[in-house]
């Protein structure tokens, strides 16, 4: 099945990833010229100092590796 996400925020990413596993062929746009949506700030969508208030060491996503010490 071939399956479009709309936006690559982490919903988008998780759920392209989730369908590439499924083995769905799958294409994932985003308006922005980097993924991450209200995260990044560059894409207008955060608060000039919003934060997550979760650890980096429990709140990843499964299977991803983690690039921190």
């Amino acid at each position: 099945m071939n399956i479009a996400i709309i936006g690559a925020g982490p919903a988008g990413i998780i759920s392209a990833r989730n369908a590439i596993k499924a083995g769905h062929s799958v294409v994932l746009f985003e308006k922005n010229t980097r993924i991450g949506e209200i995260w990044n700030p560059r894409s207008g969508g955060a608060y000039r100092n919003a934060c997550m208030q979760n650890s980096r060491y429990t709140f990843h996503y499964t299977g991803f590796p983690r690039r921190y010490r």
